[in-house]
């Protein structure tokens, strides 16, 4: 479907559906379940759609200007002979767009158009990438050469398409259309600029020359709500720290010149949220750490201005009150917005150009220090710090959440600090079960954004180049690759409360039971947490069946996993269906009952689809898997319960009570009936293995529920032993008020009898499982049933079965007879368990046998055939 999706596209480029087909091809490009093969061909499709143009003399007309700043596709830029490039007047514009129709101007318009409709440049920001530096790396060693020429020639086509926006968003402001919405305006401007942005983030050097061109979006001045003006400050704020990097001396010169950037730079973080602050404080920084910057620049004494003002206030206020939802809100919100500026300041403070005095030292006492009066860049991470401990011992949850969250953009920048922090308990407060519920969720953002801006400054080679920048660095530093010191040192900070981790994984908050998922897919990722503790953790959530997105990204992680170690995962789902089961039972308490369904009206098992990828390959695996399952059953297999629980709960010594399994016992015989299974010999095995329970325990209990009630008068125990198909006293009279007043004897044993209608229950189940399995495939004849044997070898014929699509759902439901909120039992509901049980049995003796007459109707058929072609059918099966 998706490359006769994409052959649509190429082959019918003027389509009016081509951006909303483009966004759906570069969602699944973007799912790392995607397959390998298919990914390949969406980034080939939009290779030929987007960044090759057959025009190629009109190409080399306009890239030509280019050339000076496209030295290679690692970005390496000429400061020499770096060329301003004049944007087109309107009318050679128009006259441009008919020769560009077709090729690059196109190719940005749809870009604009997807990113208006999906409103992510996730996806967008990864095909760039991919196309510019990682399609097709794994062509063989011969190719590198022409894969090298057709990466240079996609950079060249991105510069000319950079150039298409630029000249796409002069002419939007000289032709806006005034009648339009302003919701319309805002939107088609966001999406340019956030165009723009895409390749920023891609290769910064395609926007160095054109960054002026967006600075007068800074001022917020354009026009649009508040909400578009957020996202247009957002986009410019982080192309600038972009690009910075690569200006040289008169660039940097003439973008700060009269400070005009950095004033609305300043004016960002006092008038908008805190994504939009985060970004401008960002842009701050990088213009005040450049490396042709000295001490004295204006961009560094205006930030560390900045950075005084807001300790200075937070000094002031952190004695007025122990609770500031009780006061004003703009002192409320000064507060917070104090707290996540200097905290975004910290994160992104230059450390090559301050002198590392105490943020190295693990001694508590350093960190319990303000000093407002004397702040500079030595001490400024220190004292900050001093002032987020004070505020996150507030009362109030919002204020504790902004000092959280400034704490981490320390962390970030000084790891050490993190250790010291561990070592005063910190940490174990904010995530403790005794905290506050959206305390505990900070935190775990906090942990995320810590690992992930660790791993990117590795993975970007930031940390390596910094280390070798260094002249006091040793050669054992360099072979040591001492840059990866302080993600070491976070990694073993988070990796002490990875127990605490999966106990949030389960959270009956499910807020907290995603943001746990997502730290532990970057722990996992990153080699710093026990798969085989994580998986059944996993697998529990499979059962979050309210909240698809949990349950998703766990499965995701799950098959990832798999494909990894597929004998860990089957190992142990064993260990995750009860953990499921568990799960269920915690987090939904007030649900009706628990279920191994993914939804009240489909048939899809919440493990299906790692059954599916994981397990039913291996028919060994699968019947290992379905003995598990259907071991519950078995009275004699139950697990005992240790002895000090039972103290405990005041129950006598012995096995579980089968009436608290039998909730269990209904999940596990819903997965047994739902499990998607592809080879008969699985079904077979299943029902085989039903059978030969019920003849062991089936007539066992039947005489055992006899023996029980026939001192009472309710049953004949002659009757029974007469002929098992007529209906005893209880049934016939069952609600009666004769048979009710007896069980309301004191001499009445209604513990025992329930104890024993819920082992009948738990074979009911197994009696519907058989009835059910035999009725939804088609296979199960009792021909096949008489010829199957469980250490048979596989059959052919048996393969490639499938579940029927008009598969009914598979009654589980047994009913509690305990009431609700007393230890007493209703009668009723045991005599009704006690007459099912009776029904069914009645039922399978039946069956069995038809069984049995097919097997002695067999058996007749072959004694009459004549001698010699008996003899000849028993030499044939000798032989064999």
């Amino acid at each position: 479907m998706v490359k006769i999706l994409s052959e649509q596209m190429i082959s019918n480029k003027k389509y009016s559906g081509l951006a909303s087909a483009s966004t759906v091809l570069l969602q699944r490009a973007d799912d790392p379940r995607e397959d390998d093969s298919v990914r390949d061909i969406i980034y080939e499709t939009f290779q030929k759609l987007w960044f090759s143009d057959d025009r190629k003399s009109k190409i080399v007309m306009r890239t030509s200007k280019r050339e000076s700043i496209i030295q290679s596709i690692d970005g390496e830029v000429s400061n020499e002979n770096s060329v301003v490039i004049t944007p087109l007047s309107s009318e050679k514009y128009q006259t441009k767009t008919k020769a560009f129709a077709s090729g690059p101007l196109a190719t940005a318009k749809q870009m604009v158009e997807v990113l208006m409709i999906s409103r992510c440049p996730d996806y967008l920001t990864a095909l760039v990438k991919e196309i510019l530096f990682g399609y097709c790396e794994g062509d063989k060693v011969n190719k590198a050469a022409e894969r090298r020429k057709r990466q240079i020639q996609t950079q060249k086509h991105c510069a000319l398409i950079v150039s298409c926006l630029i000249e796409e968003l002069l002419s939007f402001e000289e032709c806006r259309n005034t009648s339009n919405s302003p919701s319309t305006t805002g939107l088609h401007l966001v999406a340019l600029i956030s165009t723009l942005g895409i390749f920023a983030k891609a290769s910064p050097v395609l926007l160095m020359n054109d960054l002026d061109t967006l600075l007068p979006y800074l001022k917020a001045d354009n026009g649009v709500s508040r909400e578009y003006e957020a996202e247009i400050v957002l986009n410019v704020s982080n192309t600038i720290s972009q690009v910075a990097p690569f200006f040289n001396k008169a660039l940097l010169r003439k973008m700060c010149q009269g400070t005009k950037i950095v004033d609305d730079l300043v004016k960002i973080t006092y008038n908008f949220g805190s994504v939009a602050m985060n970004a401008a404080v960002e842009a701050l920084s990088k213009l005040a750490a450049h490396g042709d910057t000295d001490d004295k620049n204006p961009q560094r004494k205006r930030l560390l201005k900045l950075a005084s003002t807001f300790c200075v206030y937070l000094n002031q206020m952190k004695d007025s009150t122990d609770d500031f939802s009780k006061v004003k809100a703009g002192i409320r919100n000064n507060v917070h917005r104090a707290l996540t500026c200097l905290g975004s300041i910290c994160r992104f403070q230059d450390k090559d150009n301050t002198e590392s005095t105490n943020t190295e030292n693990d001694d508590i006492e350093f960190l319990t220090t303000i000093n407002v009066e004397g702040l500079h860049w030595n001490n400024l991470a220190l004292s900050s710090f001093a002032l987020f401990e004070e505020y996150l011992g507030k009362e109030d949850i919002l204020t504790k959440t902004k000092a959280l969250r400034a704490m981490a953009g320390i962390f970030i920048a000084h790891p050490r600090i993190l250790l010291a922090v561990e070592q005063n308990g910190i940490l174990d407060d904010v995530m403790s079960e005794k905290s506050h519920p959206q305390v505990q969720l900070e935190t775990l953002i906090c942990w995320r954004e810590i690992l992930e801006s660790e791993e990117l400054r590795i993975e970007s080679g930031e940390a390596k180049r910094k280390m070798e920048s260094k002249e006091n660095i040793t050669l054992s530093q360099k072979i040591s690759g001492d840059q990866d010191g302080d993600a070491s040192l976070i990694g073993a900070c988070c990796t002490q409360h990875s127990q605490r981790l999966f106990e949030m994984a389960l959270h009956v908050c499910e807020k907290i039971r995603l943001h746990s998922l997502h730290l532990i897919e970057i722990l996992l990722r990153q080699g710093l947490i026990n798969p085989m503790d994580t998986v059944p953790h996993l697998l529990a959530l499979q059962g979050d069946i309210k909240h698809p997105a949990i349950r998703s990204l766990a499965l995701k992680l799950l098959i990832q996993e798999g494909t990894k170690r597929p004998d860990m995962l089957k190992q142990r789902i064993s260990a995750g269906i009860y953990q499921s089961f568990n799960f269920q039972r915690t987090v939904y308490p007030d649900h009706i009952r628990i279920t191994a369904l993914l939804s009240s009206k489909g048939s899809e098992c919440i493990f299906g689809q790692i059954f599916k990828d994981t397990i039913r390959s291996s028919r060994q695996q699968s019947l290992k898997i379905l003995r598990s399952l259907l071991g519950l059953f078995v009275f004699s297999k139950n697990e005992e319960i240790e002895p000090k629980e039972r103290e405990k709960k005041n129950e006598p010594k012995g096995k579980e009570s089968r009436i608290k399994q039998l909730p269990m016992l209904c999940f596990a015989a819903e997965m047994i009936a739902h499990l998607p299974y592809n080879h008969l010999g699985d079904v077979l095995f299943i029902v085989h293995h039903i059978s030969s329970i019920i003849s062991l325990e089936g007539v066992s209990l039947v005489y055992r529920l006899v023996d029980f009630l026939k001192p009472h008068g309710l049953v004949s125990k002659e009757s029974v032993e007469t002929d098992r198909k007529i209906k005893d006293s209880l049934e016939k009279k069952s609600q009666t008020k004769a048979n009710l007043a007896v069980m309301n004897k004191k001499n009445f044993n209604v513990a025992k009898f329930a104890e024993l209608c819920a082992e009948a229950s738990s074979l009911v189940l197994l009696l519907r499982l058989k009835s059910f399995l035999c009725d939804a495939y088609c296979g199960i004849t009792v021909t096949r049933l008489r010829e199957y044997m469980p250490n048979e070898k596989e059959k052919i014929k048996d393969r490639g079965i499938s579940q029927p699509s008009d598969m009914t759902r598979f009654n589980s439901v047994i009913h509690n007879s305990k009431e609700n909120s007393k230890d007493s039992f209703d009668p009723k509901l045991l005599i009704h368990q006690y007459i099912e049980f009776r029904n069914t049995m009645r039922v399978n003796e039946e069956f069995m046998d038809t069984i049995d007459e097919v097997q002695e109707m067999s058996d007749n058929s072959l004694n009459d055939l004549p001698e010699p072609i008996v003899s000849k059918k028993r030499k044939k099966r000798n032989s064999l």
